[in-house]
């Protein structure tokens, strides 16, 4: 039977699950470190015990079974029971990835398939031993799976079970019709200052339904003493007071009005117990206050009225609960991105107004376009930001990797993580996510050494992964550095030149940045062997790819024996692009200003022919150039130019400087414009998939405009232009 993921409760329960898993993948990491933090390991009994109560609650007991087994491991751990070990961290790690596997699939709308059997009884071996036997599973743990341990022999677990569940909801629904337990009575005499009174308790009651109208008991005359608990409700019902006739007559007609609702009973729990503390946070031996109804009277008593003092405090406790909730509301991505959509067409609609106001002239249009610059301009940052996310939705699934890797490589790595706050839009953290962990893998099996090379180089044995976000100006900034023993430029000459990538005369005059480059080839790594990790030449090219995909450049410094720092700059957004617009034949094209670095006016007595392709001298180094006009008459199948230096080419053209990769290229074209922002929109069928174009926009003057995507260009027609 599957799942339905489009019910209000599941979607819920999908989030904020994926929320506590997500911190738990760094909690458990941490707690590796510091085994005896109690904050630390009552988050994670906290977080694995939410998630169990959200599975039981939805009947998903494959995943109820591994969080339960799971949760009480980390009872004994924060009382003292047991101690944290690698070992039992290896199989609480191993139950984290299970259970994002089972929420995998609840996404999916399949139903959670079981855990391991044998992952189950390690982790009850654990529990009971604080070890895992190796030659098969002791007596009696094969029952221990179908009967959990009962909650009596863990009194901290705090959970509370289904038949106490049952017995509050019909408190609640029917307290008149259960007569007062001793065990109420005892409750009552166990309860401490800090305890909601039944006082207290009515006056919620008739602050959520009115004075006397909800299901719990009615104001009434004080009963016989010697009419049993039933009789005297009875009694009572049958009065002369002013409200009871009426509410005889409508009482079961009414009753489905009178019922308590969902968000009433969370709120009434709030305050019985605290904002997100219910009756499950408590000790077992607590529970047996709330087992029965607290409003239930006692044979023999009549209840107390409630002051008005505790009613005030009490609202007042509601009022501020409500206001809290209210703060945030949760919105489909779908709907930001419509929103954004519209504010990149009003960006565009400014863009044409711009243009009309400075062909117009009119004194009157130029105040009143400014000010519709300004509002679409502050519109666009305000929907900017609820885009953006925290980069800490990457860099939290870091430190379980560097754990992983430096366990599997034999080595000791520490990661550290600065300006995880820093916020992006979600679809680049998104993007981000493949190169980085790339990256950091790379970081782990090249640069960092082992321990005993560390100590034969005078480190620490343990070496130090950096990973830091910033952002600068309208760009990101991420930085990844290892304190291992860095790049040797003279073997990556030789390595690339073994495989065949690069001849020994190109490769003796390529400086040392240039050798750092050369890992980002494709087919290029220094391993001698292939591993699960790395050696196949494949990581480094995706990086490089995929980071020019998002209009993002990556630089690379290296010093031996000291480390290695790579830096990767990326747009904040990808929605609204800042470009730089030239002209080619009279047409408009618009080139991402990210990699923009320079422009200059072409002279062609500093150019030279190099290899047959044309270069121009700049600050005594040949930089390629590269003729957009044979790229357009390529495309169009058409003469739209003639030869160098013929008539269908301008008197004077310019050269923008763009970086690709680590190597600045010159693109020829006709003129500059100048900078306008745009708005990327798909390409048409007949364009679709054609190399060297992003996308398109309409530029202020209406013309439609072609986005090019250097990378592609120059991949497909480097050699041509």
């Amino acid at each position: 039977m599957g799942i339905d993921t489009e019910d209000d409760i599941v979607q819920d329960f999908l989030v904020e699950s994926r929320e506590i898993l997500d911190a738990l993948g760094g909690q458990l990491v941490e707690l590796e470190q510091r085994g005896d933090d109690r904050e630390l390991l009552n988050a994670v009994f906290r977080g694995f015990h939410t998630i169990k109560g959200g599975a039981g609650f939805l009947a998903l007991d494959p995943l109820v079974d591994v969080c339960h087994r799971t949760e009480d491991l980390f009872n004994l751990l924060r009382n003292g029971e047991r101690q944290v070990t690698a070992e039992l961290m290896d199989h609480v790690l191993q139950a984290l990835d299970v259970v994002n596997a089972q929420f995998d699939r609840l996404e999916a709308g399949e139903h959670p398939e079981e855990a391991p059997g044998e992952l189950l009884r390690a982790l009850e071996q654990l529990a009971e031993t604080g070890t895992v036997a190796t030659g098969g599973t002791v007596g009696g743990q094969v029952e221990s799976l179908a009967e959990p341990v009962p909650e009596e022999a863990h009194p901290e677990s705090g959970d509370i079970s289904d038949d106490e569940f049952e017995q509050l909801l019909d408190a609640l629904e029917e307290p008149e019709s259960r007569p007062a337990s001793p065990r109420d009575e005892s409750a009552d005499d166990a309860m401490g200052d800090d305890e909601i009174s039944e006082d207290e308790f009515e006056a919620i009651l008739d602050q959520l339904h009115g004075k006397g109208r909800h299901q719990g008991i009615p104001e009434q005359d004080v009963p016989e003493p010697d009419l049993p608990g039933e009789q005297a409700s009875n009694a009572g019902d049958s009065g002369d007071s002013g409200d009871s006739g009426d509410a005889g007559d409508s009482g079961d007609a009414g009753r489905d009005d009178d019922l308590i609702t969902e968000d009433e009973f969370e709120r009434l729990l709030d305050e019985l117990h605290g904002k997100g503390r219910g009756p499950d946070t408590e000790p077992v031996g607590e529970t047996a206050r709330h087992k029965q109804p607290v409003d239930q009277p006692k044979p023999g008593k009549a209840p107390a009225q409630p002051t008005e003092s505790a009613a005030g405090a009490v609202e007042d406790k509601a009022r501020a609960a409500a206001s809290r909730t209210e703060t945030t509301v949760r919105v489909d991505t779908a709907k930001l991105d419509d929103i954004m959509n519209l504010v990149g067409e009003l960006v565009l609609v400014r863009n044409r107004l711009s243009t009309l106001r400075q062909q117009v002239g009119d004194e009157r249009l130029g105040p009143a376009v400014g000010d519709l610059e300004l509002v679409t301009s502050d519109l666009q940052a305000a929907v900017m930001q609820t885009r953006m996310q925290p980069i800490k939705k990457v860099f939290g699934r870091f430190p379980r990797l560097v754990r992983d890797l430096a366990r599997g490589l034999g080595k000791s790595i520490e990661l550290e993580m600065r300006g995880e706050d820093t916020d992006l839009d979600k679809n680049l953290v998104e993007a981000l996510a493949d190169p980085l962990i790339h990256l950091v893998r790379n970081s782990c099996d090249h640069g960092i050494e082992s321990p005993e090379e560390r100590k034969a180089a005078g480190k620490p044995a343990t070496g130090r992964i950096t990973l830091s976000a910033e952002q600068e100006g309208d760009h990101i900034l991420l930085i990844i550095a290892d304190d291992g023993k860095g790049m040797d430029p003279d073997a990556l000459r030789r390595k690339v030149v073994e495989k065949g990538l690069m001849d020994p005369e190109t490769a003796a005059r390529l400086d040392d940045t240039d050798c750092f480059n050369l890992i980002f080839m494709p087919g290029f790594s220094t391993k001698e062997e292939i591993s699960d990790v790395s050696g196949r030449g494949v990581g480094m090219d995706v990086v490089k790819t995929r980071i020019s995909q998002l209009n993002g450049t990556v630089d690379i410094s290296s010093q031996l024996g000291v480390g290695t720092t790579l830096r990767i700059k990326v747009p904040l957004t990808l929605a609204i692009l800042p470009t730089l617009m030239v002209t080619l034949d009279q047409r408009k094209f618009a080139l991402p200003m990210s990699v923009v670095k320079e422009i200059f006016e072409l002279d062609m007595s500093r150019t030279k022919e190099v290899d047959g392709r044309r270069v121009v001298m700049v600050r005594n180094k040949a930089m390629p150039l590269f003729f957009l006009d044979r790229w357009i008459r390529r495309i169009n199948n058409a003469h739209a130019f003639g030869e160098e230096g013929g008539d269908g080419r301008p008197q004077s053209q310019q050269v923008v400087t763009v970086v690709l990769g680590h190597q600045p290229i010159g693109f020829v074209v006709d003129e500059v414009l100048g900078l306008e922002e745009v708005v990327i929109k798909p390409l048409g069928a007949m364009l679709q998939g054609l190399p060297g174009l992003a996308g398109s926009t309409i530029t202020g003057d209406g013309r439609i405009s072609l986005i090019i995507d250097i990378p592609s260009l120059v991949k497909s027609y480097g050699g041509m232009l």
